[in-house]
């Protein structure tokens, strides 16, 4: 193959993906569900589109759908992005500009640039006529806003779609250099932190601005506010975090023991280690008052929970429950939901170690557990067996970009992909 050509057209591809503008909310994913078929249709692919409204889609293609006894593989993508401000980029996030050897803007990394990845690597597969296994390109809407009309859609009223031997999905990705030692580590995603996402709302008296007021409902909030802060969240050390530290200890990226005070000491120091070693609370949103001389009679906090593999969530809130000491501060679920894990002891797995070894000689590959959480629950939760595989290396600063500013992949990243799951595909059994 002409890896040259290939890398042109991937990255052309790309450009024009991140055109399609499939901010959520609203979503649209509709329009990136039609930009897919056009791509679909140039390759004499059979598609379809699963829409919830005229607006909200999700879009399926695949090869060898009739083969028999053979894996039933997934590429997982999702199709929306998060908003990004014009004013803050240094170029149209929208654009999909290539420059540098960059494509550049949303959805570069999250997660258009591996759904390019998946799909070029299908289209690559059918043109060499491929006939191992039955693989299926599955690109879903509303995974920003937890999958409502994505994945939790088609499991509602289309599961056959999802029925799967493997998904490969977002959760996990290859980086360079993280440790300081120059080393490529590839990170696959196992299992997932749990979201849960809470409403703190007080209610109180109104009344008029200019009577100081200790129990109004903003001031109790914000008294509640400060608790949780102040709250001291300690380590919550689950086997499957451990075990990426027990991987990364082996492989010399740690040159200590992994024991209470090695934990406690990276999460002093480093963000991305806290948030797997603790459950973490993040408050998103604040709402109260609608005129600046009116004290209101409701305020509302949002926070954004995510706990680690195992932990309850009913737990969570009771604990948070004894944090606040206020039976008058009422605390709403808005959603929740967790996930298994999945195992690294099978052909998958196996497979995809190898494959990473193959085409990075030197790289290392440990099972990962990620801070966010990904449509691969669903399928957990149905025993599918779900990875987090984008099979590129990037930086810290380049990750800063994931719902960040400036987002964007290199062309390389985009070659070495294709380049992994191609090798990946072809090979397993």
């Amino acid at each position: 193959m002409n890896w040259e050509i290939i890398k042109q057209e991937a990255s052309k591809m790309l450009s024009e993906y991140i055109q399609v503008c499939t901010i959520n909310p609203p979503g649209d994913e509709v329009k990136g569900c039609n930009w897919l078929a056009s791509i679909a249709e140039n390759e004499n692919l059979d598609y379809s589109l699963m829409l919830t409204d005229d607006k909200r889609a999700n879009f399926i293609t695949q090869i060898n759908k009739d083969l028999q006894k053979k894996s039933k593989i997934i590429l997982l993508n999702h199709i929306d992005v998060v908003p990004a401000s014009s004013e803050e980029w240094k170029d149209d996030p929208f654009s999909g500009v290539i420059r540098d050897g960059y494509v550049c803007g949303r959805g570069a990394l999250d997660m258009k640039g591996m759904a390019i990845i998946e799909l070029m690597t299908l289209i690559l597969l059918k043109r060499n006529n491929y006939k191992k296994n039955n693989v299926i390109f599955l690109a879903t809407a509303d995974e920003e806003s937890g999958s409502k009309q994505g994945v939790n859609f088609l499991l509602k009223n289309h599961k056959e779609v999802l029925d799967a031997d493997l998904v490969i999905n977002e959760g996990g990705i290859g980086t360079f250099n993280a440790f300081n030692k120059q080393e490529n580590i590839f990170n696959i995603g196992i299992s997932e932190k749990s979201p849960l996402w809470l409403k703190i709302i007080i209610n109180a008296e109104s009344g008029h601005g200019s009577k100081q007021n200790f129990q109004s409902s903003t001031y109790k909030l914000i008294l509640t506010l400060q608790k949780i802060i102040e709250s001291n969240h300690s380590l919550q050390l689950s086997k499957e975090v451990e075990q990426y530290y027990r991987y990364l200890h082996q492989a010399g990226m740690i040159d200590v023991n992994i024991d209470n005070t090695f934990l406690n000491d990276i999460r002093n120091k480093d963000k991305f280690a806290n948030s797997i070693l603790t459950n973490t609370i993040a408050i998103t949103r604040i709402d109260a008052g609608y005129k600046n001389n009116v004290v209101p009679s409701t305020a509302s906090a949002s926070l954004d929970i995510r706990l680690v593999p195992g932990y309850s969530a009913s737990q969570f809130i009771s604990d948070l429950q004894l944090i606040i000491n206020d039976p008058t501060v009422v605390i709403k679920t808005i959603f929740h939901s967790s996930t298994k894990t999945s195992s690294i002891n099978n052909k998958y797995y196996e497979a995809i170690n190898q494959s990473i070894k193959k085409i990075v000689p030197n790289a290392i590959v440990v099972p990962y557990v990620t801070s966010g959480f990904t449509d691969s629950r669903i399928f957990r939760e149905m025993n599918i067996p779900a990875y987090g595989f984008i099979p590129i290396l990037v930086t810290k600063q380049d990750l800063l970009g994931i719902h960040g500013i400036d987002e964007k992949i290199s062309i390389d990243n985009l070659l070495l992909g294709i380049k992994i799951l191609y090798e990946f595909l072809t090979n397993i059994d």
